[in-house]
Parts: C-alpha cells; sequence; structure tokens
C-alpha cells in the first residue's frame, strides 16, 4: 500500500524559536510584572506619604488662620466700642468685610467694609449657618462664622481671598476646602454630593486620583489634597514601556541567536529525515552519517542499525517467501499424490480423509484397480515435514512402477506380499534415515489378502442387513506384522486373509488419530475412535465425514501435531434385476459365481440384465436413476467378469482435438480419420455407423461447452482393435450425472426428438446406445465425463442388428 507523507508546515528550527521566544516572554513577563508591582507599590507609598505631607502642611496653616479669626471674632464683640482697638483688628485683618451683633434677636452693632454685607445678607444666612459654624456664600465669595453665647449672636464676614491665598498653587497636586456643602476651591466632582466628615486624615486611591482627606476644627471644614494617579505613577508606567522595548529588544535576539545556532541542532535532523525518505522510497541499503556524539548520534546509529535489520530482514523473507512458495508447490505436487476422496468401482465404495500437520505430509495412500482386483495401500513415514513428504513422493512413483510391472507380472495384482516387498526395497533405495509403516491390501471377489509392516491393525466389520453395529463387530486384523519399510532389505513380508463378501467394511488409518491430543492433553485412543466410527457403517452412510467431525470436536481447537489419513472401504452389495430371463442353469450358475443378489425391485437394482432390445427394455422398466449396468444376456454369459470393461489390443490409435468446431468441420475431420483408420472386411453400411457415433459424442460435447458460455478442448481417441474398434470421447467439464443420463436416454428413445438441443444429450446419445456393443461412461464430477464406444467388426448386418448393448456408468 502507498503511504504518502505529510508536508512539513512547521520546521523544527521555527518550533525551536516560537518555544525558546515563549519560555522567554512568560518568565520577561512575569519578572516585567512582577518588578512594576513592587515599583508600583513602592510608588505609591512614596506618593501617599508625600501628598499627607503636603496636605498636613497647608491645612496646618490654614487651621492656624481659622483659629486665629475665631480668636478675632471673639474680640470683636469686646473691642467694638472701642474706636482706636476696632480700627487696629480691622487694620489687622483686612479679609474681615463685616460684624453683626444680635442681642436676643435683635441688632445691636454692625460694621461693614462693602456693599454686599449688609442686614439683609446676615438675615438670609441666618437659618443656613450652625451656631459656631462657617458658612461660605458661593454667590459673594464670602466666609461668615457665627457664634453663639448665650442670647448673643455675633457673625463675623470674611473675603474668601485671603483664605484662598494661603493654599498653594502646584502643577501636581490639586487643593479643595470644603465649607459645609459648598467648596470653596474648584468643585471636586469625586465628593460632590459626599459627607466628608467621616474621613480622618486618610490618603486612598478614589477612581483615577490619590486624595487625602483632612478635616479642619472639629471638621467643620474639610481640607482634600489630590493627585492623578497616572501623574503620581509616570515612572512606573514609563518602566512598564520601556520594558515592553526591552523585551522586544531581547526576543529578537534570541530569534536571532536561534536562528543562528539551530541549524547546528536541525541538520542532523534534516539528515535523518531526508534517510527516513530514501528507506521510505525502499532505498534501504541507504545510511545516514552523523557525526553529532549527543542522543541525535545514537538516534542516527540506531537509524542505520535498523535499517540494516530491515535489509537484513526483507532478505529473510524472500528466502521465506521461496520456501513457502516451494512448500506451497510441493503441497500441491503431494496433493497430486493421492486419488480422489470418493471412489466407487463396480464391487468397491471408498470413502476417505486426509489432512496433514503441516503443508507437507507424512501419511499416503493409494488405490489401484484391475480386472479381478482393486488394491489399496496406505503408508505413514516417521513424522512429518518435507523429509517424509518427499518419501511419500517415493512411494507414489512406486505405485506407478507396481502397475506398469503389472502389466508383465500378474502376481502383482493378487500377492501383497510382492507389493510390500517393492515399495520396502524402493524405500531402502533412498539414503535417508526414515522409516515408514505400511499396510497393503488386495480385494478380490470375496475376500481380501493383506501384508503388513508394523502398521495399525485395520478394522474389518461384518455387514449385518440390520445396519446394527457395535464395538464388538470391528475385528482387527492382528495375525500378520512384520518390520517397517525401510529398515531393512532383507525383509520378508508375510501374507494375511481374511473372507470380505457384499457389505462387509474395512477400516485404515494412521496413528495420528489415536494420538491426537484435546485442550486438556487426553488423547482421542481406539475407545473415542470405534465409537464415534459406529454411526458411519450404516449401509446409507458410506461417509467418514461424520466420524472426522467428532473428532475435531474432541480436540475442542487443538490442531492435531500428526498427519490425519481415514479410509472407509465397502464392499457393494451388487444387486441384478433380470428383465424378461427366464430360469436357466448356465445364468443362475453365473450369478452364483459373481456373488450377485437377485432383487425384483427395480429401485434397488445395480445391474440389469435384458434379453429384449435395449429399447424395450428400457422404456419398460420406467424411470430408472441409479443403475450402473444394462447388460445383454449374450455378453453376460460370453464374459467371464462382465462388470469389467472390454480391453482392446490397439493395432493403430487417432486422437483429434476440438475446440469450437462447426458440424462442417467435425464431419471432414472424422471422415478423414476414418478414411484412415478402417479396414475395409466389414458390411458397406459399418463406416456411416461409426461415422454417426463420432460426430454425435463430439457434437453433444461442443454444445454443452456453448450453453455453458466456456470453451474446452474436446479429445477423441480412436482404437483400432484385431477385431473392434474403440472410440472415446473426454470432455472438461464432468457434467453428466447418471440421473441425467438415464433421464436423457429414456426421453430421447420414447420422442425421438431433441427436447433441449442446448443440452446436449439426449436423442445423439440413444443413437450412439443403438449402434455400439458397449458403452462405458465415466464421470469426475466439474472435472471431465468420459464415454467410450465400442462396436465389433461384423461382416455382416444381420449380425450386427442382433447384438445387445451393454451400458456402464462410473462415478469416481
Amino acid at each position: 500500500m502507498d503511504y504518502k507523507l505529510r508536508k512539513i508546515l512547521l520546521p523544527i528550527n521555527i518550533k525551536l524559536s516560537l518555544i525558546v521566544l515563549l519560555v522567554t516572554g512568560v518568565a520577561l513577563g512575569i519578572y516585567v510584572y512582577l518588578a512594576i508591582q513592587m515599583f508600583k507599590t513602592d510608588k505609591i507609598a512614596y506618593v501617599f506619604e508625600s501628598v499627607e505631607d503636603q496636605s498636613n502642611q497647608v491645612s496646618l496653616n490654614l487651621e492656624n488662620y481659622l483659629k486665629n479669626i475665631m480668636l478675632t471674632h471673639d474680640l470683636l464683640p469686646e473691642v467694638t466700642n472701642v474706636s482706636t482697638l476696632q480700627s487696629k483688628v480691622f487694620n489687622a485683618h483686612p479679609e474681615i468685610q463685616g460684624f453683626y451683633e444680635y442681642v436676643n434677636g435683635n441688632l445691636q452693632k454692625k460694621i461693614s467694609r462693602t456693599n454686599k454685607v449688609n442686614e439683609d445678607f446676615i438675615t438670609s444666612i441666618q437659618s443656613k449657618i450652625s451656631a459656631n459654624d462657617f458658612y461660605f456664600d458661593t454667590d459673594k465669595a464670602l466666609i461668615v462664622h457665627r457664634k453663639t453665647k448665650g442670647g448673643q449672636i455675633t457673625y463675623l464676614v470674611l473675603d474668601s481671598t485671603h483664605l484662598m491665598n494661603l493654599i498653594p498653587e502646584s502643577k501636581l497636586y490639586e487643593y479643595h476646602l470644603k465649607i459645609g456643602s459648598h467648596f470653596l476651591t474648584q468643585e471636586n466632582k469625586l465628593f460632590k454630593n459626599e459627607d466628608l466628615s467621616s474621613f480622618y486624615f486618610q490618603t486612598r486611591v478614589i477612581g483615577k486620583f490619590i486624595v487625602n482627606i483632612t478635616p479642619l476644627l472639629d471638621k467643620k471644614l474639610i481640607f482634600m489634597t489630590s493627585i492623578p494617579e497616572k501623574i503620581a505613577l509616570n515612572a512606573a508606567t514609563q518602566l512598564k514601556e520601556r520594558s515592553y522595548y526591552f523585551g522586544g529588544l531581547v526576543a529578537g535576539s534570541i530569534i536571532l541567536v536561534i536562528i543562528l545556532i539551530s541549524g547546528l541542532f536541525t541538520r542532523p535532523i534534516k539528515k535523518l529525515y531526508n534517510a527516513s525518505l530514501a528507506l521510505a522510497n525502499k532505498e534501504f541499503s541507504h545510511r545516514v552519517q552523523l557525526k553529532e556524539r549527543d542522543e541525535i548520534g545514537v538516534l542516527g546509529d540506531s537509524f542505520n542499525f535498523m535499517a540494516s535489520e530491515i535489509e537484513n530482514y526483507l532478505e529473510e523473507m524472500k528466502e521465506k517467501s521461496r520456501l513457502e512458495n516451494e512448500l506451497k508447490t510441493a503441497h500441491l505436487v503431494q496433493r497430486s499424490f493421492f486419488p480422489t476422496q470418493n471412489i466407487q468401482s463396480h464391487t468397491l465404495e471408498l470413502d476417505a480423509y486426509y489432512q496433514s500437520a503441516t503443508e507437507c505430509g507424512g501419511d499416503w495412500w493409494g488405490y489401484l484397480r484391475f480386472e479381478q482386483s482393486e488394491v489399496i495401500i496406505i503408508v505413514d513415514v516417521t513424522g512429518h515435514g518435507t523429509a517424509a513428504a518427499l518419501l511419500t513422493a517415493v512411494i507414489h512413483n512406486s505405485l506407478t512402477a507396481i502397475k506398469k510391472l503389472s502389466e508383465t507380472d500378474h502376481r502383482y495384482k493378487t500377492h501383497p506380499e510382492l507389493i510390500m516387498s517393492f515399495l520396502n526395497e524402493s524405500f531402502c533405495g533412498v539414503n535417508i534415515n526414515l522409516n515408514a509403516t505400511a499396510f497393503v491390501a488386495i480385494i478380490d471377489k470375496d475376500s481380501i489378502h493383506y501384508a503388513n509392516a508394523s502398521h495399525n491393525p485395520p478394522y474389518l466389520i461384518s455387514f449385518n442387513p440390520h445396519n446394527e453395529y457395535a464395538k464388538r463387530d470391528f475385528f482387527p486384523l492382528m495375525d500378520v506384522q512384520d518390520e517397517r519399510l525401510g529398515e531393512s532389505f532383507k525383509t520378508h513380508y508375510q501374507v494375511g486373509k481374511h473372507k470380505f463378501k457384499q457389505g462387509d467394511q474395512l477400516i485404515l488409518y494412521t496413528d495420528g488419530i489415536l494420538e491426537a491430543k484435546n485442550n486438556l492433553g487426553k488423547a482421542y485412543g481406539s475407545r473415542n475412535f470405534i465409537r464415534d466410527l459406529i454411526p458411519s457403517l450404516s449401509e446409507n452412510k458410506n461417509t467418514v465425514q461424520q466420524a472426522v467431525e467428532k473428532f475435531y470436536s474432541f480436540l475442542g481447537g487443538t490442531l492435531p501435531d500428526d498427519d490425519i489419513t481415514l479410509l472407509k472401504i465397502r464392499k457393494r452389495i451388487l444387486k441384478l434385476y433380470l428383465h424378461n430371463i427366464k430360469d436357466s442353469i448356465e445364468v443362475n450358475q453365473k450369478i452364483e459365481r459373481m456373488g450377485l443378489e437377485i432383487t425384483e425391485d427395480i429401485r434397488e437394482a445395480n445391474i440389469v440384465l435384458y434379453s429384449d432390445t435395449f429399447k424395450n427394455m428400457f422404456l419398460e422398466l420406467g424411470e430408472v436413476k441409479h443403475i450402473n449396468h444394462f447388460i445383454g444376456i449374450k455378453d453376460f454369459l460370453k464374459n467371464e467378469n462382465i462388470l469389467s470393461h472390454q480391453e482392446i489390443e490397439s493395432l493403430a490409435h487417432f486422437k483429434l482435438k476440438f475446440t469450437d468446431d462447426s458440424v462442417t468441420q467435425v464431419t471432414h475431420k472424422i471422415n478423414s480419420m476414418l478414411n484412415d483408420a478402417m479396414d475395409a472386411d466389414t458390411f458397406v453400411d459399418f463406416k456411416r455407423f461409426l461415422q454417426l457415433i463420432c460426430i454425435e459424442l463430439v457434437q453433444n460435447a461442443l454444445i454443452f461447452g456453448k450453453s455453458q458460455q466456456e470453451t474446452k478442448e474436446i479429445e477423441l481417441d480412436f482404437i483400432k482393435g484385431k477385431d473392434n474398434y474403440s472410440v472415446t470421447v473426454r470432455d472438461g467439464y464432468g457434467e453428466l450425472d447418471q440421473e441425467k443420463l438415464l433421464s436423457s436416454i429414456g426421453r430421447a428413445l420414447l420422442e425421438k426428438n431433441y427436447e433441449n438441443k442446448k443440452t446436449g444429450a439426449g436423442l445423439g446419445l440413444s443413437m450412439v446406445l443403438s449402434a455400439s456393443d458397449e458403452i462405458v461412461i465415466k464421470r469426475k464430477e466439474g472435472e471431465f465425463t468420459e464415454i467410450r464406444s465400442i462396436i465389433n467388426k461384423y461382416k455382416r448386418l444381420k449380425e450386427y442388428k442382433s447384438k445387445k448393448t451393454s451400458l456402464h456408468y462410473v462415478e469416481y
């Protein structure tokens, strides 16, 4: 899978610069903040002290002046009667604008220096001023002091200008004097409606001002000194601003330094980054060169080590992949050594299960079919794996050699000890320190001959017509037991023999089944093995699948550590149905000799023996589905074992192949072949019958292939023998099952038309049937269908018409 690398949005040197800048900025900011706060605190304390000093100095002057005025006020009633003294007082205090004295509400004395001060003025303020208190008239800028003593009330009127002159001018400070509810100086909006009498010599920050409030003359007057906080803390503000400039300068310096020196840190990281890109592009030989003696240098060494390990790992993976592919190939090759898992011959039904513990196993079994006997071999090589699998190949090749030897030495068809000796010699000829156990069984008409090379004794189960089996029915074949294969060239193998009749069964297996352990460590054993096999012994259940499922259920998910092989062989019960055949000593003897069972129910029959024409016989039987052999009585009596197919000694052999040929092309090819192959010693129409058989068989296969929209090669083998001809057509579909075959023949014989032209089966096959002496149909589902037609060399048409056709169907 392709992996897309993300783009670099923020290089590491920028990140480093930002991080250092952030840390420095935070530290510097905290420092500046704390420094300014400390400076501001100290400055505020200083300012507070200055304000208080300034306020105290001015307020002291004001209070002394006012006390002097109050003292003068106390003297005036006494000196007003003496003109000289009065003049001195008024001259000493030019700010005095008037003096009024009332006794019991009546005006007794009045002195006025200005028109602004008169009796009406005094009368208007009487209700506004308390006893012994001051009043400020904002309109006339006059200060009035009232003094009450018994029935005597005096009013001293002052010009406020002199009092104002006592308050100094300042660019920093603001001064305010409040008399009653009025400010003598410019009105202070901060305390316009405030009762300031509760404040006493306090300095505080109010709003944007630092303010000191001092009550005078028992809070009759309030004096305030204030300074704007901004002006008071101007030094702190300047320090803050300069700190910002300084911080910016420091930050810029840091960025510049980081940019200059970050290359020392980022350069090796960039090398590692480029090296990782090379690694991502599968350049596993790329190495990074770093001289640093720090963690980055160690990281570079780790990277180089990782790249080296990846190179080594890839080489190992290549080798592992090569070995795995070879093992898979070996597995497929070894699988080809085995026959199909289900075999049905004329006399036997065989069902097999095989599973290797690894890709290649050491178990193997083989099967050979001869005219009068069938050979079953099972081998278990010591251990499993590649070496064991190679020895199974040796055994398989030995089986092929035995089949070839049997053509000249017929003893290999009947003597299991010869086969075992041959296998032993083949095994000993391989210079591998491995052995194998083996069992060879040859099954003929009604018996089994066997040889055993230290293999697990097979079980023979006699037929029970009631399908009721128990453990006691399992009879182990233990009478012969010899050395394993590969131990010695000189090993002599004995022969055992036992009856093996129709319905009898034989169980062959390897020790991997018995020795397999479940997740609790308990071995499967023979007791469980026999118990699980019993249900599969029924006549209707010729399969080992159920026993295999119970075996794996016992293991509980644990996989066997050895190869597993299980074979179940049943001697078929061949039932013969006689169609319109009267009792005949010759026929009865032949039936008895072949071990056949006569049945009157066509549904139970495997073989139909007839004397009429094939057509009449077939149509009279009605719907048949599972009959393997239709045999004419003449062939039945003439041939010793009619269930074995005829073998033709070839005088000439011709091969044709077809894929998508037209009818014209097919006909042309076949006619050319027949012109070269046929003798001239038959009747005139004989060639036409052979031509009909060849064309119909090929066309049926081609038509079926077109219906499946699949083109596979069709093969035609034509053999000329001494007394007959053989036509064999083989396709690669394997779809002509027994039920379909019999149904198509019946329809064609009855209707004589192509009901379904697309399927390629029907009238053509029935024509081939009527033209042949023997037809053998062999089929393996999904792999092939092979139809062989044999026609004898008839010299006269009359002999040809009197023949009886035999039909055999074999399912692999």
